[in-house]
């Protein structure tokens, strides 16, 4: 799982790093591309990120793409002091805001030491190569693998040929071979390019810089370092240019600061109980205890203790990370816990971070009314409450599961008039990254098509350019595609991506026959 430990805020796993630290992780990040290949997300997430990610409701995310990207993300650092704040609330302090556009000046710095090639994507006009310009100027070491400012769609109907339209940029970025991918779009368009085309970028290390590349440049001025440090940069950028931030400010601070208030009331209020409780009971601060687990081939079960906090984290952050590198099933008991803060979130997201990166599973067993209610507040409990069970018996048969089927499939079923095209599990880049399209297009052609999406868990704007393509080619050939049954967080992806609208979207099957049969049944009668 990494060194260090991890931080949630709202839903959000914060790596708790400091400047310095962030800096050897990025460097090790590129050594350890050399290994597996594998291409790393950084994300410099600020209470921007944060508003635009979450919704009101505590159960459904505005934006379920960009929560999902931060979710997986290997290293998401606070740049911002209101999210470090929170966390110090929270009983589980941020060490410090790492801030992106101090992040590449810092790095152009370090290649005084080590060679670096950074290639620059994003921002406008030509500002991302006088950026480069200038800090090659001071640090003759710091390469310029490249610069690019392209305009990037992640929305509307233009997603159908994304990928395609993505690919020369990628070939273009792979052939400089940098080190280090600088993504200035802002949110979430850097985070979901990345997403969608890290299958095939040849990168070590992605990072999103946001507006970084116009500090650099000088065209935009930075805060004094005094009002940085007092975490009040953002009266200076309002300063700067009143009429387009003040507003985006003050919505931000006045949502992030409603947001966080249950959570950290609740937090407060746990936290008074166990002292309450020990206090009237006579009873000594609980311990910890050695961190311990039973292997069951080929899975592990893990016991919790009563008491998930900042004190313990690190220990039982060993533990799970043992268990996964042995490449085992993961469960958690999460019977005798009794109390848990952002650190113990951070443990939990951590490690079904690194479940997901190795493909194992990972499940929790005896959630408390408690520690479920604060899973919730902090916005994690769409990521566990379906990996969670009564007791381990509930929970073999999912194992089981887990092991035969894939994170994504589908089946296609001829019915009268149409064929029905039923999608299973998770539609994202790495899923669309593995479909023969072609194949499949073939198969669609010439018929009506209802997609059945009520077992459909999650999509991404790549999944979503998936199903434009099966459109297009209905569409084309003068035939119908419907979507039916999708998921609220489907359905949320469809909204954000201004699709909802292009698809025919039905609640439920037989609505969708219904409308099906009345297009066959004009479509012969056009013929005849």
């Amino acid at each position: 799982m990494g060194a260090g430990s991890t931080v949630v805020v709202l839903g959000i796993p914060f790596d708790n790093v400091s400047f310095d630290e962030t800096l050897a992780a990025i460097f090790r990040m590129i050594e350890e591309y050399q290994q597996d290949k594998r291409p790393r997300l950084v994300a410099t997430a600020n209470v921007d990120f944060v508003v635009n990610t979450l919704s009101w409701r505590r159960h459904q995310s505005r934006h379920p793409e960009l929560l999902d990207i931060l979710r997986r993300a290997d290293l998401v650092v606070a740049d911002g002091m209101p999210v470090v704040w929170a966390s110090r609330w929270l009983g589980a302090p941020l060490k410090e805001r790492v801030a992106g556009s101090d992040l590449v000046p810092a790095l152009a710095a370090a290649s005084d030491t080590r060679p670096l090639s950074c290639y620059f994507f994003g921002g406008r006009g030509d500002v991302g190569a006088r950026a480069a310009a200038i800090l090659q100027e001071k640090h003759p070491n710091f390469h310029l693998a490249g610069a690019a400012a392209p305009f990037i769609h992640v929305a509307g109907e233009a997603l159908h040929e994304a990928l395609e339209t993505d690919a020369a940029l990628v070939e273009q970025i792979n052939r400089a071979h940098p080190d280090i991918l600088l993504v200035a779009l802002g949110n979430p368009k850097q985070e979901i390019w990345f997403n969608r085309n890290q299958f095939r970028l040849q990168v070590p290390v992605t990072i999103g810089v946001g507006g970084t590349f116009e500090f650099v440049a000088g065209t935009v001025k930075r805060a004094p370092r005094w009002l940085q440090r007092l975490g009040l940069e953002w009266v200076h950028r309002i300063i700067q240019d009143p009429w387009r931030l003040w507003k985006r400010y003050l919505v931000d601070a006045y949502t992030f600061g409603l947001m966080i208030l249950p959570s950290l009331l609740y937090y407060r209020y746990s936290r008074w109980r166990q002292r309450w409780r020990r206090e009237t009971a006579g009873e000594a601060s609980p311990q910890a205890g050695a961190p311990g687990s039973a292997a069951a081939e080929p899975f592990r079960v893990v016991t919790l203790p009563l008491r998930l906090d900042i004190t313990v984290a690190s220990q039982w952050q060993e533990v799970l990370t043992a268990a996964l590198d042995a490449s085992q099933d993961l469960v958690l008991d999460c019977t005798g816990v009794e109390f848990i803060d952002s650190s113990g979130l951070g443990l939990l997201i951590k490690g079904w971070r690194q479940a997901q990166v190795q493909q194992r599973a990972f499940f929790l067993i005896g959630v408390n009314p408690r520690v479920q209610r604060f899973l919730s507040l902090n916005r994690l409990w769409d990521v566990f409450g379906p990996l969670a069970g009564e007791n381990l018996e509930e929970i073999l048969p999912r194992l089981q599961q887990h092991r035969t089927l894939p994170p994504f499939s589908f089946t296609l079923e001829h019915r009268p008039h149409y064929l029905l095209l039923h999608l299973f599990g998770r539609l994202d880049a790495a899923a669309v990254a593995g479909l023969d399209m072609p194949a499949l297009l073939a198969r669609l052609a010439g018929n009506h098509i209802v997609v059945h999406l009520a077992d459909l868990d999650f999509v991404d704007s790549s999944g979503l350019g998936f199903l434009l393509k099966i459109h297009r080619q209905a569409a084309s050939q003068g035939r119908s595609c419907v979507l039916c049954g999708p998921k609220p967080a489907v359905q949320q992806v469809l909204v954000v991506t201004r699709l909802h609208r292009f698809f025919t979207i039905n609640p439920d099957l037989a609505q969708s026959e219904q409308a099906l049969r009345g297009s066959y049944a004009r479509h012969s009668a056009a013929l005849s």
